[in-house]
C-alpha cells in the first residue's frame, strides 16, 4: 500500500515511485490504473490506463493520490 504524505512529491519519494510506474486502486465501486507521467511539488500528473467507470484518458491530467484509494504499484 502507497504511504501518502503531505505532498504529492514527497508521497513519491517516499514511496520510491518514479515517471513510468504504474498503480493500481481497487475499491468496492471501481477499478483504476494509471501511470505517472510528471511528478511537481504539489501534483502528479498521470494517465489513467484503466477505469471501470470512465475508460482511459486522452491526455495527462494533474492528480491527487487520495488515501482512501488505497493505491498500490501494480505488478
Amino acid at each position: 500500500m502507497i504511504k501518502i504524505e503531505s505532498t504529492s512529491a514527497k508521497t513519491c519519494r517516499t514511496n520510491n515511485l518514479k515517471v513510468g510506474t504504474q498503480l493500481i486502486s481497487v475499491t468496492k465501486w471501481n477499478r483504476v490504473v494509471i501511470e505517472i507521467t510528471q511528478i511537481g511539488t504539489w501534483e502528479i500528473r498521470a494517465k489513467t490506463l484503466h477505469d471501470d467507470k470512465r475508460g482511459p484518458s486522452a491526455s495527462d491530467s494533474a492528480m491527487e493520490l487520495q488515501t482512501w484509494r488505497g493505491w498500490m504499484v501494480a505488478a
